[in-house]
């Protein structure tokens, strides 16, 4: 991860982080006058994490993995009541799915 960070190696991720935005943004407004912001850079963030730390290229992928976080992230910040349609009820499920996808990604 430190080699990663270092300014050489982030140089060599510039233009591959150019050309995500430039799609995510093109897909985000297709026929939109509109962004929601936040929503967006929660997709960019998950986007370059997928692509550029775990090099996963499928859309299908990234797309369950931002799903799942978008409602672990909300049980994180609700109260932690064990209860059906409760965001922390929501939330546990979520989770695993994140922690059974990434072991394969990550080996």
């Amino acid at each position: 991860m430190l080699s990663f960070l270092k300014a050489e190696s982030l140089q060599n991720y510039v233009k591959q982080m150019d050309d995500l935005v430039n799609n995510l943004l093109l897909r985000e407004t297709k026929d939109k006058d509109t962004l929601a912001t936040v929503i967006f850079m929660k997709k960019l963030t998950i986007t370059f994490s997928c692509t550029i730390l775990f090099g996963i290229h499928d859309e299908l992928t990234t797309k369950a993995l931002f799903d799942y976080f978008t409602v672990t992230f909300k049980a994180y910040l609700s109260l932690p009541i064990y209860f059906p349609g409760t965001a922390y009820w929501n939330g546990l499920p979520a989770r695993t799915r994140i922690i059974n996808r990434l072991p394969p990604i990550i080996r």
